[in-house]
């Protein structure tokens, strides 16, 4: 799961770090099921308010109490949410990624494992830019959930987006290409190269129905707050 990736292997790490400290916006060569995607600058990371989906916008909206930004990257949801006075904790397993969210001023972030976050407790947890691909495979997103459930307090809510991605897959012959032994659609494999550094990971898109169905298995209400014809979604997990 989220463990704090070696400098040499933090291909999205090191481009987010050039960036701010370099002005260098050298884009980020992405490989899906060994498919060459379009590629990714490392801008997209540090974008405003007013540059953001109407899905994160309206995620941000609904935060309420302390936050838990997970995957945080260079912070870009945190910052908003600290600028509006929340007590946000922003979470990424990047060194590179900590040291520019120390530099862009984020007031508390925790480095390292997800899965050894224990003991404290939060009102929201956010989970943007399809955050729950952070399980790795469908088959584990229950146990995913299990243990973001134990990090809630009562009444607390987790806000995450996703991607059905079967109309894509098949528009560009990707499930040709489906991840050796992967059992769900959605479990797809990913390559970043950024200069000479590669990064090589598994990653899961659950549609919604598989998102339910793991989040009532993990005990949490499941409600869809927005979705777009692109097949994106935001929920809400209570």
């Amino acid at each position: 799961m989220l463990r704090k990736i070696p400098l040499k292997d933090d291909a999205m790490g090191m481009a987010i770090h050039h960036f701010h400290f370099n002005n260098d916006n050298s884009p980020v060569h992405v490989l899906l099921n060994g498919k060459e995607e379009p590629l990714l600058h490392p801008n997209l990371f540090f974008r405003k308010w007013h540059q953001m989906k109407k899905l994160e916008k309206i995620a941000l909206s609904e935060c309420h109490g302390e936050v838990l930004d997970i995957g945080a990257a260079a912070g870009c949801h945190s910052l908003i949410l600290q600028h509006r006075k929340f007590i946000v904790t922003a979470m990424d397993n990047s060194a590179l990624s900590y040291e520019v969210m120390k530099s862009r001023g984020i007031e508390k972030i925790v480095l390292g494992d997800l899965w050894n976050l224990k003991n404290q407790k939060f009102d929201t947890i956010l989970l943007l830019m399809n955050g729950f691909g952070l399980s790795r495979k469908a088959e584990d997103l229950t146990e995913f959930l299990k243990h973001l459930k134990g990090l809630l307090q009562p009444g607390g809510q987790i806000l995450g987006d996703s991607t059905d991605i079967r109309y894509y897959l098949s528009q560009n012959g990707l499930h040709e290409n489906i991840r050796t032994g992967a059992k769900y659609f959605g479990d797809v494999t990913f390559r970043l190269e950024y200069k000479e550094l590669l990064s090589d990971f598994y990653w899961t898109y659950p549609d919604k129905q598989k998102l339910e169905e793991c989040a009532k298995n993990a005990g949490l209400k499941f409600k869809v707050l927005f979705e777009t014809k692109a097949t994106e979604f935001l929920v809400q997990l209570s």
